[in-house]
């Protein structure tokens, strides 16, 4: 393939780049969002505020440089040399790439909207296990080995692949049923989250460590990836926890475990991650941002791990309690990892096979209503799982309710309002002086707006805008 060089000819020219990148398959490269990409897996396990294991699979955005050297590889270059009238062979000129690459939204690359290391359920019950690029999906599905999928399952099938679950995790100390089934999902959930618009964030909580929390989350990032999960830590910044969170966004990580919370989990970006289908997320070192599908299924641990504010109706909380004091001595006569690694194809089509019982069945109607912002996800896992027999893992939102920080505080305000204000209208400045003579309201008040050991008047009036009505 000969490409020649006319500076005069650069839309011709960069058009027949394009036609010779499509043309070579040594390497995938795609278009995701406004990037263009390419998976990569990571040699080396990263330390530090983010953790990710080797082996993990991601997308790299693709460099100048490096496409450079993709254009240079894929066809001969020539440059007319008017001193001696030939054409002589050169490298791509970074013209081309440079032009090529502001050429968002026109590019012919095949569109990827997320790399999956699993066989894929689309909607109706069709599993694909075919190993590549699926055009009609976008997703690069990277398989291998054999994967025993159950033709035509039924119901029986899918109550037998509950037991299959129930049998693998016996050792964990469930608080109530309803904990198991949002277990469930957790392992569920994430082989159905590059088909579906958003699925709830999923926590595990504890009151003492060493009750398995991470273990669980892994076991679920195995069965997805192969691997163990990716961990961010969340810290007391949520800028910097955002920035954490969009640059794992912005790379494709298929799964996300912010670990060890030790602060109310809340934030705007977190909401978005999990319940839109895409995010505008600035670029690093960018003043410009790019539109990103949001693929990634999330996850969180803490210890008495509060989730607040608007982040509670988009979570589902699997609560353990092994009542005792040193939860991490005692006697287990299991390898989880290890297990769930060697069984890892047959798990994850026990997993598929709930799922697809219940679309084969027709999706009877099980719940009442769909979980507002994750309608398909209600209708793909949720459904399923409580149509296999187990409780409804939504049905945990209620205790996260009772817990929520936001919602004590705006009770505890009511209260002490009522009493010592009442009906009357009243400036934010009357309501920091009457604090001074009231210490219930003091305490109440103190809740949101207390600023470096004051009551702070803009902060109450903040607090109160946002609690309209």
């Amino acid at each position: 393939n000969e490409i020649r060089w006319i500076e005069s000819e650069l839309t011709a020219v960069i058009d027949k780049a394009e036609v010779a990148l499509l043309n070579d398959k040594t390497e995938d490269i795609y278009q995701r969002g406004e990037n263009i990409v390419r998976p990569v897996k990571i040699s080396v396990p990263t330390t530090g505020a983010v953790r990710r294991p080797n082996g993990a699979l991601i997308l790299k955005q693709v460099e100048p440089h490096y496409l450079i050297e993709r254009f240079t590889n894929t066809a001969t270059w020539l440059k007319h040399e008017s001193r001696k009238n030939r054409w002589i062979e050169i490298g791509c000129p970074r013209l081309v790439v440079d032009v090529y690459l502001s050429r968002v939204g026109k590019w012919k690359l095949p569109v990827l909207r997320a790399v999956v290391q699993h066989p894929v359920m689309e909607p109706g019950g069709r599993i694909i296990t075919t190993h590549g690029y699926d055009q009609n999906t976008g997703l690069l599905i990277d398989i291998h080995g054999k994967w025993p999928i159950k033709k035509n399952p039924v119901r029986d099938d899918a109550v037998a692949a509950v037991e299959c679950f129930r049998q693998l995790l016996r050792y964990y100390p469930w608080s109530t049923n309803i904990d198991f089934s949002v277990a469930l999902s957790l392992i569920i959930s994430p082989l159905a989250r590059v088909m579906l618009p958003s699925t709830p964030l999923h926590a595990v909580d504890a009151p003492e460590a060493g009750t398995g929390k991470s273990m669980l989350v892994n076991v679920a990032s195995i069965l997805a990836t192969g691997n163990n999960a990716v961990v961010m830590d969340y810290g007391r910044d949520p800028d910097e926890a955002e920035k954490r969170l969009n640059g794992l966004l912005l790379s494709g990580d298929p799964f996300i475990a912010i670990d060890n919370v030790e602060h109310p989990l809340e934030g705007a970006a977190l909401c978005q991650t999990v319940s839109e289908e895409a995010r505008q997320i600035r670029q690093f070192g960018k003043l410009d941002s790019v539109k990103v599908p949001m693929t990634a299924f999330l996850t969180a641990t803490g210890n008495n791990l509060v989730i607040s504010k608007d982040l509670i109706r988009r979570s589902l909380v699997c609560r353990l309690n092994a009542k005792t004091e040193r939860p991490e001595l005692r006697a287990i006569d299991q390898d989880l990892l290890a297990e769930v690694k060697e069984r890892r194809n047959e798990l994850v089509c026990h997993a598929l096979t709930i799922m697809a019982a219940y679309q084969h069945a027709g999706t009877p109607k099980v719940v009442d209503a769909p979980l507002g912002s994750f309608e398909d996800w209600s209708r793909m896992v949720r459904s399923a799982i409580v149509w296999a027999g187990e409780a409804d893992p939504v049905k945990s939102q209620e205790f996260t309710q009772s817990e929520d920080p936001a919602k004590e505080a705006l009770h505890a305000i009511f209260s002490a309002w009522n009493l010592v204000i009442g009906k009357d209208p009243v400036t934010v400045a009357e309501v920091i002086r009457r604090c001074e003579n009231n210490q219930e309201l003091h305490d109440a008040i103190s809740l949101v707006a207390a600023r470096r050991g004051n009551l702070d008047g803009k902060a109450l009036g903040y607090w109160l805008m946002a609690n309209k009505d």
